[in-house]
């Protein structure tokens, strides 16, 4: 029984370091997007412009920061 726990913990915490790698740097590109915007004072014609620009930027960002954190995520899998 204590065997079956202490390994529901283990993936708990290996899933959720997982998340934090990924969530950690797509909150920073939205923040660093968002003070971008509001100190360059920029102004878009809709918000689906708005979209638009973000998704052009965070898209192909969020695919390189996971190819990059899959070493990591094998080296949490190894724990």
């Amino acid at each position: 029984m204590d065997t079956a726990v202490i390994h529901s913990n283990k993936m708990s915490i290996k899933s959720t370091l997982k998340l934090l790698l990924i969530l950690l740097p797509i909150f920073g590109l939205l923040a660093g997007i968002g003070l971008g915007l509001i100190l360059g004072n920029t102004a878009f014609e809709t918000t689906s412009d708005l979209y638009l620009k973000i998704g052009v930027v965070l898209l192909p960002t969020i695919s390189i920061v996971i190819l990059a954190l899959s070493r990591y995520f094998k080296q949490i899998d190894s724990l």
